[in-house]
């Protein structure tokens, strides 16, 4: 299990630390991710500007507005990411884009084009369309996904370490990997609408985050894909598979945000991942505080295939995931981020996984004798 030790490196120092006055768009701002965000860029000292779908959902904004600072230096605005020009009131007077709206499903879905794929690529174009007609924006910082890198565990040869400059061209809608697709095609429209609009006034960064766990803000997002994948493995419902994936701590994953913007020499694209877990080692972490008995080996892979044909394992695992993925040790160098964004190092994913279990019972999402 990777990551666990932080490395050690040049104290990143911002490059323009007074953040008084600066306003910052954030899309997205209600989700799992994005509520972190808003906290970690207020407590930065910035002005923060959230979009939402709807700015009347009183009761759905209160972990927002209640938030330290939120009260003089927070305002939300309504935007759609498949409607033309929704986020130009919104980016309008902002120094600082960060989109990080985008659908995410924990289960392969019935409509991956409709659901996945248009608005995350939509999404970025609109966005980025209204960033290039503002007067103000110096810089966009693009949430995308260890996805957009990573395709299928055995493309490469076993020990095959990725970076920033592997793209994923294996993910498609043959395959089952709509959520894989829908990042890769969003990043590759974000870098192609960037380069046939040559900015001269503003650059774009892409911070390419594996899962995200931690701790939740507010009891909004019992079906925020993290949340859900994480209740399923600790409940039960998915099995302890070798499935190894990327992972990454919220809180992390927001700091690198905040200095994404702050880091002016910071440049292309950024792996953000604290380490490589399976579906087991994340299980491990938590092991001790689960009451119900759980399996302690990894469901071996003929038993799943027995799953997914009987219908056991849902639509949790696409057949091709159990095919190229499980059993494969994925790696992935993410010295970049630690050296130049990061170099106090990650929050160990141990201490990832328990936060964010005792989060999912302090919010009722799991019951406190699970």
């Amino acid at each position: 299990m990777a990551g666990d030790i932080a490395p050690t490196g040049t104290k990143f120092t911002p490059t323009n630390p007074d953040t008084s006055g600066i306003i910052v768009t954030v899309t997205g701002a209600v989700g799992y991710l994005g509520e972190h965000l808003v906290k970690t860029f207020l407590e930065a000292g910035y002005t923060v500007r959230g979009t939402v779908r709807d700015v009347d959902d009183i009761e759905r904004l209160q972990c927002l507005k209640s938030l330290p600072g939120a009260t003089e230096r927070l305002s939300l605005f309504a935007a759609n990411l498949l409607v033309p020009g929704s986020f130009d009131k919104a980016i309008e007077g902002a120094t600082y884009v960060l989109h990080s709206a985008s659908p995410v499903a924990l289960e392969v879905v019935a409509d991956p084009e409709g659901t996945l794929i248009r608005p995350a690529v939509e999404g970025t174009k609109n966005v980025l369309t209204s960033v290039h007609k503002s007067t103000s924006v110096r810089r966009v910082v693009l949430t995308g996904s260890f996805r957009s890198i990573f395709g299928l565990g055995d493309e490469h040869p076993k020990g095959y370490v990725y970076t920033e400059e592997d793209w994923n061209d294996k993910s498609s809608l043959d395959n089952n990997q709509g959520y894989a697709l829908s990042k890769t095609l969003a990043e590759r429209a974000a870098w192609a609408f960037v380069e046939r609009v040559a900015p001269t006034s503003w650059d774009m960064v892409v911070l390419n985050p594996g899962l995200i766990f931690g701790p939740l803000l507010s009891r909004y997002h019992p079906d925020a894909f993290s949340v859900q994948f994480f209740k399923q493995l600790v409940t039960g419902e998915l099995p302890p598979v070798k499935l190894p994936w990327a992972v990454v701590d919220v809180r992390d994953v927001a700091i690198v945000h905040v200095r994404a913007f702050q880091h002016a020499p910071a440049r292309g694209r950024y792996l953000v991942t604290s380490g490589t877990y399976s579906l087991r080692e994340m299980l491990d972490c938590v092991r001790d505080k689960i009451w119900r008995p759980l399996l302690r080996v990894s469901v071996p892979k003929p038993l799943l295939w027995i799953g997914f044909y009987t219908g056991f394992v849902g639509k949790r695992l696409a057949k091709e995931d159990i095919k190229h993925n499980v059993g494969f040790r994925i790696l992935f160098d993410s010295s970049k981020v630690r050296k130049e964004l990061l170099p106090e190092g990650f929050r160990a994913p141990r201490q990832t996984f328990r936060d964010m279990y005792e989060s999912l019972q302090e919010h009722k999402i799991i019951g406190h004798f699970n």
